[in-house]
């Protein structure tokens, strides 16, 4: 979205041009401008219409991406590694990865399986004009994710330009160093942190069940405990704590 709070499509047209945003905010626009322009380029985009429709296959290829990931991990986890910038090998949760996650995760399995990967500049793009919209919201908010939105979004631009280059030493040092950054950037996600939290202190729950009488009880407590948004709220549903995390941490558990 532009400074008005415009679409994508009309914000970064070629007769638009933002003249009350601060130099960081232009920054962003003039970025998300060349992401859009050289997206237009392959797609030869003329409408909302038209990019709405591309952004919709865009969302629905994570999605499959994200499922798939998630069921190879599941049922075979020695196939893939994961390790973060530090070395770490991370176990990630795909349904909580963000898109970006997704994208970059997919980029380095595409190339170990020698895999054309152009299909996946043209994602990297909607990344990058995602990442832009959320440092923008961040800025407009409290802060919190306009740095980190604004690198994840130069980033994604980068790993396109790496795509579009056909240079394949450029491409195997970006794509595995955006599979790591992928990693590090998901383990440090503050909902990863409470997840763990959470996890232990259900965990600890188990071998004392007298703490609490409920499912219940436990979720409203451990959610107290844990970070917040802008908001105020916590960062983790209720719901996601309860429906989803406990019954597949009892699944594990048996």
């Amino acid at each position: 979205m532009n400074s008005n709070g415009a679409p994508s499509f009309d914000g970064w047209s070629s007769v638009c041009h933002p003249t009350s945003m601060n130099d960081d905010a232009l920054d962003l626009w003039r970025l998300g401008k060349r992401a859009f322009e050289s997206l237009n380029s392959t797609q030869k985009i003329e409408s909302k219409e038209e990019f709405d429709l591309t952004y919709k296959m865009y969302r629905e290829t994570v999605r499959q991406l994200r499922l798939t990931f998630a069921e190879i991990f599941e049922n075979h986890p020695n196939n893939i590694n994961f390790v973060s910038l530090d070395g770490d090998k991370v176990a990630p949760d795909f349904e909580e990865a963000s898109d970006s996650v997704i994208v970059d995760i997919a980029w380095q399995t595409s190339r170990s399986q020698l895999i054309d990967c152009r299909f996946l500049g043209e994602m990297f793009l909607f990344v990058c004009i995602d990442e832009i919209e959320n440092s923008i919201i961040g800025m407009c908010l409290d802060g919190r994710y306009a740095v980190s939105g604004a690198l994840s979004a130069a980033e994604a631009f980068s790993n396109f330009q790496a795509i579009d280059s056909g240079n394949e030493n450029l491409q195997k040092v970006r794509s595995e160093f955006a599979s790591r950054s992928a990693i590090e950037r998901h383990k440090r996600d503050p909902k990863q942190k409470a997840k763990s939290f959470i996890k232990e202190c259900w965990s600890e729950w188990q071998e004392k069940p007298a703490r609490y009488n409920k499912q219940s009880e436990f979720v409203i407590d451990v959610l107290s405990k844990i970070e917040t948004n802008e908001s105020g709220e916590p960062i983790v549903s209720f719901d996601t704590v309860l429906k989803k995390w406990i019954p597949n941490w009892t699944k594990e558990k048996k």
